[in-house]
């Protein structure tokens, strides 16, 4: 079944806002949803065959935006009003799992299958600021190189017990764009090689 068209114009208008965010408002087209939201990367691997760029649902269409791309393996959902990421801080040990946990497990291997350095998932309910999040260490270490800035942002947290996935933090998308500097991704990429 295909994606919902509200979902294909959110990964239209974030591709958008990213690419504005990254070239300082100068550039709305830098990057842009992949081919079937990264199925056909997901195909042809499953084959045997490579498709550089075309993993998770945003790539780079303009080589400028490549050192993001080369980090994160971007997700992108939106709609599922029934599922917060509140349901993994209260759920039992019994409990099946989560909405969220099946994003992040489907996200860490999509990320080892394109090469990236990390992954981000980005959410947006109906009616609410879109949210990203991402392992902790990387948003740690992205931070690190704004040398002890004042934030003023609102962080959560995400321990895992199980080590299932890494420890993940959450914070609005907006304070995302305000603090993380396009130079702070050129840098965690030079500092990983």
């Amino acid at each position: 079944m295909g994606k919902s068209k509200k979902g294909t114009a959110w990964e239209r208008e974030f591709s958008k806002r990213l690419s504005l965010w990254w070239t300082n408002e100068e550039n709305d087209a830098v990057f842009w949803k992949t081919s079937i939201s990264g199925g056909r990367a997901t195909s042809r691997t499953n084959k045997g065959k490579a498709t550089k760029n075309h993993y998770g649902d945003i790539c780079a269409t303009d080589p400028i935006g490549q050192p993001l791309m080369d980090v994160f393996t971007m997700e992108l959902k939106r709609g599922y009003n029934k599922n917060t990421i509140a349901d993994l801080l209260d759920k039992r040990e019994s409990s099946s799992e989560q909405v969220y946990e099946e994003w992040f497990h489907k996200l860490i291997e999509t990320s080892k299958k394109a090469k990236t350095l990390s992954w981000a998932l980005v959410v947006q309910r109906d009616r609410r600021e879109p949210l990203i999040f991402l392992p902790s260490t990387i948003l740690t270490e992205l931070l690190d190189h704004r040398k002890n800035a004042y934030l003023p942002i609102n962080l959560l947290e995400i321990k895992n017990n199980k080590n299932e996935i890494p420890d993940v933090t959450g914070l609005r998308l907006s304070d995302f764009f305000q603090v993380i500097f396009p130079e702070l991704i050129g840098k965690l990429l030079k500092d990983s090689k």
